[in-house]
């Protein structure tokens, strides 16, 4: 049994991760101060390891193989990065301590306070433990690189404020938008949105073309990623599919799969 399944069978069920790390009104967020593919993973180790008062105890070494990485020195190497990190996460008031995480060492013993609920400003997503998991056991060399593009799509979605509230669960956002707040190019957007779709985790929809006045332009995507049943995800996407091809009709868009 992994580590996610035992807290699972405690009972824990996600973790928070806040928007801005993604993205802070219409700009990228703080991730791209780094485009560090680990952050979410480091995310995970703190809110999972951390006691009744919010303590974490730690070694560089603990936290970097947590992350599935060797413990390696050098410049652009995990050790270094990992600091880097670490500091970043420092700065902006997610973890609190004294420490300058450039003079510590692999092995020494390090204690944060990890300050996650001060910092998220009622601007955050619940990351379900499940979809962390299963994402970790798909057999692709970038795991983190999927992880971080799922948890950006679902901090996209629209966040409903009641069932009745007429809107859908879903977002649109374009890929030029996803490079610039996550750093992951289109060729592997592609194909990481791909494998999400091949393992029940997102669902997909382009309705084809918009055509209008003798011009022809792409349909957005439409994404909902799965963190409850297919069933729900489906409905949202059914519910975003008809309202996107309704409002395009009423401005006098014509919706074909098929070039004009």
């Amino acid at each position: 049994m992994n580590d996610i399944e035992r807290l699972l069978k405690k009972g824990m069920e996600f973790i928070v991760i806040p928007n801005e790390m993604f993205y802070i009104k219409g700009e990228c967020g703080y991730f791209m101060e780094l485009e560090d593919y680990n952050i979410i993973m480091v995310l995970l180790y703190f809110q999972t390891k951390k006691d009744f008062i919010d303590d974490v105890s730690f070694t560089l070494s603990d936290i970097i193989k947590y992350c599935g990485l060797k413990p390696l020195k050098g410049e652009g190497k995990s050790i270094d990065k990992m600091k880097t990190l670490l500091n970043m996460l420092k700065d902006r008031g997610i973890i609190i301590c004294d420490i300058d995480f450039n003079n510590v060492k692999v092995n020494d013993f390090i204690r944060v306070t990890f300050n996650i609920n001060e910092v998220l400003n009622n601007s955050f997503t619940k990351i379900p433990l499940k979809v962390i998991d299963k994402i970790s056991n798909i057999n692709i060399k970038d795991f983190r690189k999927v992880l971080t593009l799922w948890c950006y799509l679902h901090c996209r979605r629209y966040k409903k404020s009641s069932i009745g509230d007429g809107k859908e669960s879903a977002t649109q956002v374009s890929y030029n938008t996803i490079y610039r707040d996550t750093g992951i190019s289109n060729d592997s957007i592609n194909k990481y949105l791909d494998v999400l779709v091949d393992n029940g985790l997102l669902l997909k929809h382009n309705s084809g073309y918009l055509i209008k006045d003798k011009k022809c332009e792409n349909c957005n995507n439409i994404y909902v990623t799965v963190d409850d049943t297919m069933e729900i995800a489906q409905g949202f996407i059914h519910e975003a599919i008809s309202r996107y091809e309704y409002e395009k009709h009423s401005q006098g868009y014509t919706i074909s799969k098929y070039t004009a």
